[in-house]
């Protein structure tokens, strides 16, 4: 079986964690986490959005977004420029269970050298490229002429 996305956690800074899930016949069943440096979106909002277990459409609309906002009520996802690229889903506690949970108390950083997140293994941290810096050449040298 291959692996199955059980939990996403959407952090302000705009790094992800992402809980994998996969069942083995002899070892049962295991969850690690994946550590996303940039997850894609500028997030407008304090602390946590939890993505729960079957919203991993929710999580690719995210992925594609411009910009995320969250309150304790409602998610909004844009995707574009104009009210009509806007989705919007509303949170009612009580009343209809929602795919995702607004943490803003939950505020974490990207760390890259993280191996333990929660009680999960981390198992891959995905980095940004690294910048590449212009070649520092000493005034004088042959390098520096055209």
């Amino acid at each position: 079986m291959k692996k199955k996305l059980h939990t996403a956690y959407l952090f302000a800074d705009g790094h992800a964690v992402l809980v994998y899930e996969k069942h083995d016949r002899r070892a049962g069943d295991t969850h690690w986490a994946e550590v996303v440096e940039k997850f894609g979106p500028k997030c407008r909002f304090t602390g946590c959005i939890v993505l729960h277990r079957g919203s991993s459409d929710l999580l690719n609309l995210c992925r594609k977004a411009e910009t995320v906002r969250a309150t304790a009520a409602t998610l909004e996802i844009r995707l574009s420029q104009g009210h009509l690229h806007n989705a919007w889903v509303h949170g009612l506690s009580g009343v209809l269970g929602a795919p995702y949970t607004y943490q803003p108390e939950q505020d974490e950083k990207f760390d890259p050298k993280i191996s333990r997140w929660a009680d999960y293994h981390v198992a891959k941290v995905h980095r940004l490229p690294a910048k590449l810096q212009p070649a520092q050449v000493e005034p004088g040298t042959d390098a520096d002429q055209p």
